[in-house]
């Protein structure tokens, strides 16, 4: 029998330790949904759960790659996060993945329920910048994948092709393999920083720092993308790819069409020198 939805989450689970991986993000998805799916796969996921509503075969008609509509995807994102850590969504698994997916669906068919979500997608994350916080890092990570999925097209040849399921699902998986690659780093993102025994006194400013810039950016709303996106972290993960991009100038066309979710990233991580 599976557990209540919101009994499984624990904010310090976000912590780990004091150290937060991007991929725990993912990890943390994967275990909401469980055991609604045994595995979430990017392409799997897409083809399998959002195909399967669309309105016409799969082979002919509409159909959502996970690099496409990719400022749905996070905003389905933060709402998860948010459900499962504020609202104490209870009930099975199995049913609030099947809530989100209804979610996802609207947003991804219906542009007017996608704006009626934007409003509350804000105040989510302007009065808990743990949305915050997550929306941009997951923004990168998209980012990243966005360049590998291109990335791996080219390298097929795919480029200049008319698109089909299987090229696109294929450059999905290549695409998260290639990107977990670049995750693969000894380095971690930390939000609280280990405290060596004795420095409690330290681990209180620290604590304190973090305190003030979540009330900052309760009072003055979204904080700016650039915080976050050019903490090394982020900029560690880019400049992995920037040698393939700088190869390859025609991935930047394809990736600066995913819309104004992946622009400004683009924009402020400064791929656009790279043209």
């Amino acid at each position: 029998m599976a557990k209540a939805f919101g009994s499984e989450f624990r904010p310090e689970s976000l912590q780990r330790s004091g150290e937060l991986l991007l991929t725990a993000y993912f990890e943390d998805i994967q275990n909401a949904l469980s055991p609604a799916f045994d595995e979430i796969n990017f392409a799997e996921f897409t083809r399998t759960k959002l195909n399967a509503h669309a309105s016409a075969p799969v082979d002919t008609g509409p159909y959502i790659h996970i690099d496409q509509h990719l400022d749905r995807w996070l905003l389905l994102a933060c709402q998860l996060l948010s459900i499962r850590a504020f609202y104490k969504l209870e009930g099975r698994s199995a049913d609030a993945a099947n809530f989100l997916m209804k979610t996802c669906l609207e947003m991804a068919f219906d542009s007017e329920a996608f704006d009626r979500m934007k409003p509350d997608s804000v105040h989510l994350m302007t009065d808990y910048p743990e949305c915050l916080r997550f929306a941009h890092h997951l923004s990168i990570g998209a980012l990243v994948f966005v360049c590998c999925h291109e990335l791996a097209h080219h390298a097929h040849g795919d480029i200049g092709r008319s698109p089909g399921h299987d090229l696109e699902y294929a450059a999905d998986r290549e695409g998260l393999v290639t990107a977990k690659t670049v995750y693969a780093s000894s380095r971690r993102f930390r939000l609280l920083r280990p405290v060596p025994f004795g420095l409690a006194g330290i681990a209180l400013l620290f604590w304190l720092f973090d305190l003030i810039e979540c009330l900052a950016a309760q009072s003055r709303g979204l904080v700016k993308r650039q915080l976050s996106a050019t903490h090394p972290f982020a900029l560690d993960r880019l400049a992995r790819l920037r040698p393939d991009l700088e190869a390859n100038p025609d991935i930047l066309h394809f990736v600066s069409g995913y819309g104004d979710a992946v622009d400004g990233y683009r924009q402020d991580l400064g791929l656009d020198d790279m043209k």
